[in-house]
């Protein structure tokens, strides 16, 4: 942590911030899991983003106490750059979907200028789940079960529609699919790395293309869901 970072954001006012992110997470989760229970919105339609926002801001806070080192506050850059390479590293994994059709989309928000930003923030949280959980356990079987979890009672849900291995599901998900995200979390680490190399080497001009080439990217992707991927819309 540079001396930059510290005077933005000091570190003795670390612990009160990440004991705080702790149980506003822990709240936001109870609110969230009543607010289904109740079929109250937007807990209803918008679960994910209670799950996995929460999240990032429970982990980072455990990690706060751990190490007295907050990446969302002290390195909000990174996080912000973290978060935007997580929708062009998950649209990737789209990419091959789009033939293998091993998973699709169902009741998924009508309204386009809701839906696309939507997919961009649940994509968002991706790599920062995963290479934050890293910092801690061992992160893909466990935000696959995260993921899982809060997926199942979801209206607004991914399902899996896989041709073999399609049976004992804990969830939605067949209990063979959890042994890929072992190897989930190794992808996503590397493929982190990759961007982020690129990036840190360009700059000017170049750099500015590098993004404007992943919302590109992102724009294509999200059209090629709606198209291919997302089996239904809710009904409003």
């Amino acid at each position: 942590m540079n001396n930059e970072a510290e005077r933005r954001f000091p570190r003795r006012l670390i612990p009160a911030v990440a004991y705080g992110q702790i149980i506003g997470a822990g709240v936001i989760w109870f609110v969230a899991i009543w607010g289904r229970l109740l079929g109250a919105e937007p807990f209803t339609t918008w679960l994910y983003f209670f799950a996995w926002w929460p999240l990032l801001l429970f982990l980072d806070g455990l990690l706060a106490c751990l190490t007295s080192k907050s990446l969302i506050w002290q390195r909000p850059k990174d996080f912000l750059r973290m978060a935007l390479f997580s929708v062009t590293v998950w649209l990737t994994f789209e990419v091959f979907n789009l033939w293998l059709l091993n998973w699709r989309y169902v009741g998924v928000e009508p309204i386009p200028w809701l839906r696309w930003p939507g997919y961009a923030l649940a994509f968002a949280t991706v790599l920062p789940g995963v290479l934050l959980t890293a910092e801690v356990l061992l992160a893909g079987l466990l935000c696959g079960l995260w993921w899982e979890l809060w997926n199942y009672p979801s209206p607004v849900k991914w399902i899996y529609t896989l041709p073999v291995l399609n049976f004992g599901k804990i969830f939605e998900m067949p209990v063979l699919g959890y042994l890929g995200f072992l190897p989930f979390a190794l992808e996503c680490a590397v493929m982190y790395r990759f961007l982020k190399l690129i990036d840190q080497r360009l700059s000017g001009s170049a750099r500015l293309c590098f993004y404007l080439a992943q919302v590109a990217f992102w724009l294509v992707l999200f059209f090629a869901l709606d198209s291919r991927t997302v089996l239904s819309f809710a009904q409003r």
